[in-house]
């Protein structure tokens, strides 16, 4: 016991050190306390492993990524964020299944958060799947109808269904409408539909 006291002394103070010098390349990922914290906590422990984990994907090392991942899924097989944070990499590799097995995964450890959702919806997203992009939209707003993500995947999904003016009306969102992005897309939406007026809304998105 006295022995790996002493071990793991010696090398917090080396962790600590090696910070200092800038071996660990920690400024090129957004250098955060948690990541500092993470190499002074027990080797194999969740904190250190998860945010090395982020570490990894912020230095587009995904395959690292997923090893880390690997091990924190291992200590905490039900942990939401981990398995979020899985299938976001899976989507970036275009490991569309297993990432999707992730997501849901996500989703039913922490069925209150909306996370879940939004990497389904990233995904289907991808996969050009715009119909169960709505769904998948409907049931975030639902519960909270200004939810900005939720409304602007809806404007996105029925631009590319060609239900214009469904779009334009999402579009224009009395809360989320007046950003630029979805100014431009309604924009866009009136300009598919032949409607006029079109380029007042164009002038005004910049």
């Amino acid at each position: 016991m006295q022995v790996a006291l002493y071990f793991y002394f010696y090398l917090s103070i080396l962790s600590s050190f090696f910070l200092n010098l800038g071996v660990f390349p920690v400024p090129a990922f957004g250098q955060t306390d948690g990541f500092r914290e993470s190499f002074l906590a027990e080797p194999g422990s969740f904190l250190r492993l998860f945010e090395l984990a982020l570490a990894h994907r912020r230095a587009w090392n995904l395959s690292g990524a997923l090893l880390a991942l690997d091990e924190v899924l291992r200590i905490a097989p039900r942990c939401p964020a981990a398995l979020l944070l899985r299938g976001e990499i899976l989507l970036d590799l275009g490991r569309y299944e297993a990432a999707r097995e992730a997501f849901q995964l996500g989703d039913e450890a922490a069925p209150e958060a909306p996370d879940g959702t939004y990497g389904l919806i990233k995904l289907n997203r991808a996969l050009l799947n715009w119909e169960r992009v709505l769904a998948l939209c409907k049931r975030i707003l639902s519960n909270s109808p200004d939810n900005a993500f939720a409304v602007l995947n809806s404007a996105w999904a029925h631009f590319n269904l060609r239900n214009y003016e469904d779009a334009v009306r999402l579009y224009d969102h009395p809360v989320c409408g007046k950003s630029r992005v979805m100014r431009l897309g309604k924009g866009w939406s009136l300009l598919r539909s032949g409607r006029s007026m079109m380029h007042v809304w164009f002038s005004r998105a910049f």
